[in-house]
């Protein structure tokens, strides 16, 4: 459930680790994405006249995400599998104590990631050879079509960062206005903090591998065509964006995990690949999280 938003990364505010030289190398995050952003406007004009001038099978989409073998079942069982183990490490947080520490901090939020990530994993594994389904037909994923698939991600990616800022800078006007501190989440304040290699590596891996994979494959792959052949795609998409916000429990964060949500979704629901927003999911944390490692870089060596 680690997902690093832009909000955390370029605008909401006060770093993870607060010194003075911290502060002045934030500039190198606002820069990567104001060129992000106009790159991304450009993108966008492109894509809006092609649908303005080309018919879309917007109908037939619909019938074909919603014709994944993905039932009610599959989603209540992986979702009560998921909350047990979940609770159960915030029990074992709770009675062994998770604040003693960076470094012991850092094993709950590893923990954390085996009773989401590694359990949606091994489901997944689980259902899809017992029922001998293939991954094309489960995902959309097909291998021959992996590096058009992977472009196609980078360029939703892309296209998506002028819309994210667009409401990141309101939402979070709007919680300065109202009092709300702003704040990072606290699994990047651990990977900013904590001095083991292995954490660290593990959770670069976590935010650029595993997150993305596993975290699509149990909103978009399972949930989002469950959803859109019981309610319809809109309804569809707004709960299953709903709650991969909600599910990450930080405020500031609420409103940039939506908005990506919704854009993975969409990606989804225009390539049928699950392939195109695992690749835009690993983009948005990979290049936060590296634009955070680079100016802690910076600021341990000045």
């Amino acid at each position: 459930m680690i997902s690093l938003s832009l909000a955390e990364a370029a605008v909401a505010g006060s770093p993870p680790v607060t010194d003075l030289v911290m502060m002045q190398n934030m500039w190198i995050i606002g820069a990567v994405y104001v060129v992000l952003f106009f790159a991304g406007i450009a993108i966008d004009i492109v894509i809006v006249r092609r649908l303005s001038t080309s018919p879309f099978p917007w109908q037939a989409r619909a019938v074909t995400l919603a014709a994944r073998p993905w039932r009610w079942r599959d989603l209540l069982r992986l979702l009560a599998i998921v909350w047990v183990l979940h609770l159960t490490v915030l029990f074992g947080a709770h009675v062994f104590g998770a604040t003693d520490g960076e470094d012991v901090a850092a094993v709950w939020y590893l923990a954390q990631s085996i009773a989401f990530h590694w359990a949606a994993l091994v489901f997944t594994i689980a259902v899809t050879t017992k029922r001998h389904v293939s991954w094309k037909r489960a995902f959309g994923i097909e291998g021959f079509r992996s590096w058009s698939r992977t472009k196609e991600g980078v360029f939703c990616y892309v296209a998506t960062i002028p819309v994210l800022v667009f409401y990141t800078v309101i939402y979070q006007v709007w919680l300065r206005v109202t009092g709300h501190m702003s704040s990072q989440q606290d699994v990047i304040e651990v990977f900013m903090t904590v001095d083991s290699l292995g954490v660290r590596v593990y959770l670069i891996f976590l935010a650029v591998v595993l997150a993305p994979v596993l975290e699509e494959i149990v909103f978009r792959g399972i949930a989002l065509p469950v959803l859109v052949r019981q309610w319809g795609l809109a309804p569809a998409v707004v709960v299953t964006s709903a709650m991969f916000a909600l599910i990450h429990l930080h405020l500031p964060s609420l409103v940039p995990l939506f908005i990506m949500s919704v854009a993975f979704s969409l990606a989804y629901y225009f390539s049928q690949s699950l392939l195109v927003p695992m690749v835009m999911h690993a983009l948005f944390n990979g290049v936060n999280i590296g634009l955070l490692a680079l100016v802690r870089h910076l600021s341990e060596n000045n």
